[in-house]
């Protein structure tokens, strides 16, 4: 019975092998353009993913305190995780290069350090620290005068800490001493302050998925199970052809059944699959870090086989209608869209991304995420019984259209 199975599916295959030997060139120019347009749709998605640094804003800074510890405090300030996320930071050699900046447009933001700034913010002078703010910022303006106040009042209070260290010590040694002594605790205390947005708090950056992967691996993932739903159009019309009651009756005579016709046809595109699969990978490597393990790899391959019976399946169920290619273009566009492909999954309705995740696209997305160092998790089990289901399906059609004919094209 077995061995009776895999003759009938290497009898369709030959058959198939011909056929598409025969239309070699017109599949490949249809998959070169499916790549294409697949592409230029993820290049979209991916410019929008990307343009994060345009959105920041220029700011200036311009130090006029020759010291040491002022140009190391401006230094800190430049370089923490919050005002680089936030802004293109230009140290500036002037202040009339700051203003001419600003009234010309370039600079969005500005900071002066006036000289002497840490003895004036002691003495609580407001003219310590002079911050300059364009137009289009104007309403976050008291946003940036609270967290400026803030650093002031953080400064004073390492600063009441030192006076009462220093009283201490002047009780036991001489002014000099004990000056010499304070000095460098100051300097410590200074450089402490000025380092708490980024040393007091811990950062943590999120998974964009819920696969483990970030936003930019999210796109290519989704992006790559929209192209190996999608190539099936290729595969449509052969199916199509063999699905016709003329033609399934001559098939069925030689004793092949059903289950062997549908299984049958996802094997051709399984392997064209798993080739396209790796030139994703091969270029996807170039932009992220690919994850080449057993289980990506087992995965992937697992992916790429149960997507082509699920396809192949589908194709039968649709291969009556004269709408079946229209409707695979259709459902892979939907998948996408659900999947969070085109528009970010933030913007999308929590229902919906529920959905897409437990649809063929989603299922096929988590279980290709391994190979971009993501995971899996139940994709792979949820697609093989959507897949078992649709097959089942397909064979019993196909037995319906040898017992009833097929239906109008």
């Amino acid at each position: 019975m077995i061995v009776s199975f895999f003759r009938s599916i290497s009898v369709l295959l030959k058959k198939d092998a011909l056929l598409y030997g025969k239309n070699i060139v017109s599949m490949l120019l249809l998959l070169a353009l499916l790549i294409t347009c697949a592409a230029a749709a993820l290049s979209a998605a991916l410019t929008d993913v990307q343009s994060d640094a345009s959105l920041r804003l220029n700011m200036a800074i311009f130090d006029k305190e020759p010291s040491y510890i002022a140009n190391q405090a401006v230094e800190i300030i430049a370089n923490t995780d919050g005002v680089q996320s936030m802004f293109t930071v230009e140290i500036c050699n002037s202040e009339t290069e700051v203003r001419n900046g600003m009234k010309s447009g370039i600079f969005d933001a500005a900071i002066v350090f006036e000289e002497e700034y840490f003895s004036k913010i002691l003495d609580g002078d407001d003219a310590g620290v002079t911050i300059l703010i364009s137009d289009k910022l104007s309403a976050a303006a008291e946003t940036v005068k609270h967290f400026a106040h803030t650093g002031e009042k953080l400064i004073k209070i390492a600063e009441s800490g030192i006076e009462a260290a220093y009283e201490k010590l002047l009780e036991e040694y001489p002014s000099a001493k004990a000056g010499e002594i304070i000095r460098p605790v100051e300097i410590d205390y200074a450089f402490k302050i000025f380092a708490l947005p980024t040393e007091g708090f811990d950062t943590v950056t999120l998974s964009y998925a819920a696969n483990g992967v970030d936003t930019f691996s999210h796109y290519i993932l989704c992006f790559a199970a929209f192209l190996l739903i999608l190539c099936e159009v290729l595969f449509f019309p052969y199916t199509a052809k063999d699905c016709e009651f003329s033609m399934l009756r001559r098939i069925k005579s030689y004793r092949i059944n059903t289950s062997a016709i549908v299984l049958q046809k996802a094997v051709i595109p399984f392997f064209i699959r798993l080739v396209l699969l790796c030139a994703i990978s091969a270029i996807a490597s170039a932009f992220v870090e690919i994850d080449i393990t057993a289980e990506s790899v087992i995965g992937a391959i697992l992916c790429a086989l149960l997507i082509s019976i699920f396809m192949s399946a589908l194709s039968v169920l649709l291969s009556q209608t004269s709408l079946g290619i229209s409707v695979i273009f259709a459902l892979s566009i939907a998948f996408l869209v659900f999947a969070g492909g085109l528009i970010p999954s933030a913007m999308l309705p929590f229902e919906m991304t529920l959905i897409g995740a437990f649809l063929p696209l989603g299922l096929c997305r988590d279980a290709l995420a391994p190979l971009l160092c993501g995971t899996a998790s139940y994709s792979i089990a949820i697609l093989a019984a959507l897949t078992a289901i649709l097959f089942a399906l397909a064979s019993l059609y196909l037995n319906r259209i040898t017992v009833k004919g097929g239906g109008d094209k």
